[in-house]
């Protein structure tokens, strides 16, 4: 089964009420918080130069030298934004970065059992950085956000719009936005010919690309979503 269709029950859900609204052109940098309503803090996509700061669900792994028998190889943070570290118990992760993370858990271990240990965290995997690009885009999947990344760089991240079936004058957008999930649909034909800017995408956003064929669920979906200036909560 393809990630297009494990995916399929959300954007049914959500279509009916998504916004759309015409914009697009050469690729600018648009002021996200007024254009779409600001993401929830946690799933903020950060610089490149900016050391990334741990989320909920994302996957540390943590190292502890000399005695290995300390290190934890993998563990997911847990949704209230905590790791559990044996012999010290839980310590709060989200909103660290990997070095002050390591720092705390060094300084908790030499206070608890260890005399100079050495402590490396690593994000293996980062959840909260992650967004959805699918429909009519030749690689459906999950991408992580490098650095500040727009609309049309995000589409293209998955290999652009299908060149046989995508109608790129409608592409949705998902995000939750203080708890609710919000919704709007951007022409990325206005966005390259630098008729509209290009919308800032943000880790946990859901992007759809509409497909021209009009038997296609999703044109169905996108076809059903209503015309507004802003997102819509939902």
């Amino acid at each position: 089964m393809t990630v297009a269709r494990k995916l399929l029950p959300i954007f049914v859900l959500v279509g009916l009420v998504l916004s759309a609204c015409a914009g697009g052109g050469q690729t600018r940098l648009a002021n996200d918080a007024a254009v779409l309503g600001a993401p929830d803090p946690v799933i903020y996509a950060q610089s490149e130069t900016e050391e990334y700061t741990i989320g909920p669900q994302d996957r540390l792994s943590i190292n502890v030298y000399p005695v290995r028998d300390f290190s934890i190889p993998s563990v997911r943070v847990t949704a209230d934004g905590s790791v559990l570290v044996p012999p010290i118990g839980s310590v709060r992760a989200q909103g660290k970065t990997a070095t002050a993370l390591a720092a705390e858990i060094q300084a908790a271990l030499i206070q608890c059992c260890l005399q100079r240990p050495q402590v490396v965290v690593q994000v293996e995997e980062t959840i909260s950085r992650q967004i959805t690009v699918s429909g009519a885009v030749k690689t459906s999947n999950y991408y992580n956000l490098r650095g500040r990344m727009t609309l049309t760089q995000a589409v293209a991240m998955a290999g652009g719009p299908d060149p046989q079936t995508a109608d790129t004058r409608r592409v949705g957008v998902i995000r939750m936005v203080g708890g609710q999930r919000t919704g709007k649909v951007f022409n990325l034909q206005d966005i390259q010919a630098n008729r509209a800017e290009d919308p800032e995408i943000f880790g946990g956003d859901q992007i759809i690309v509409d497909t021209s064929d009009s038997k296609s669920t999703w044109r169905n979906i996108i076809s059903a979503m209503p015309f507004a200036a802003l997102f819509t909560v939902f």
